[in-house]
């Protein structure tokens, strides 16, 4: 473990505060487990606000649609989370928009996940600028975006097919992965 040493005096807001919610608290409890005992305060600007929406509605798309699968029975939601999955639409469709329930919820939450995701990465980059260090953690972020475009947007794209890309669950990933490789 970590050793830290308290700080005497106010705590750290940092060298940029305006625009953060809250007031920084500190746990000392959490430096028993090597954390920082600040937490605090949040910022919330106009990309971390965006990413959370849009992430929530993918979310909301993703769990609702799992528990229409099983007919909304919570005991069959929990027995069967990692196996149950939003599907892609069928290679028939191409490229066009399908039904929702064969394949329009997928291209709906996949929107609604792309949109998350890059606007995480800018409230990444936009907040290393604004606090004045060099934005390495955004450029990380980068490769796993680059990543994830390629396999559910521009490989499909390339393909000319939505069903090329992964379904959206634990398994269907995991699936996916395994078998693209055998192709």
């Amino acid at each position: 473990m970590a050793t830290m040493n308290r700080t005497p005096g106010d705590l750290e807001l940092g060298p940029n505060p305006q625009g953060r919610i809250g007031k920084a608290i500190e746990i000392p409890i959490l430096e028993n487990f090597g954390l920082d005992s600040q937490i605090g305060p949040t910022f919330l600007g106009l990309w971390n606000v965006a990413a959370y929406v849009t992430g929530g509605i993918f979310t909301f798309i993703w769990l609702s649609v799992m528990a229409m699968q099983v007919n909304w029975n919570p005991i069959a939601f929990a027995k069967y989370f990692f196996v149950l999955q939003i599907d892609p639409p069928a290679s028939f469709y191409g490229l066009s928009f399908p039904p929702l329930h064969q394949g329009g919820w997928w291209l709906i939450s996949t929107f609604f996940l792309t949109i998350s995701i890059l606007c995480w990465y800018m409230h990444l980059y936009t907040r290393a600028r604004t606090l004045g260090i060099k934005p390495y953690l955004a450029y990380g972020f980068t490769g796993a975006i680059i990543l994830y475009l390629v396999i559910y947007l521009i490989r499909p794209m390339w393909m000319a097919d939505w069903s090329e890309a992964p379904s959206h669950g634990l398994k269907a990933l995991l699936d996916w992965t395994n078998n693209v490789s055998v192709r």
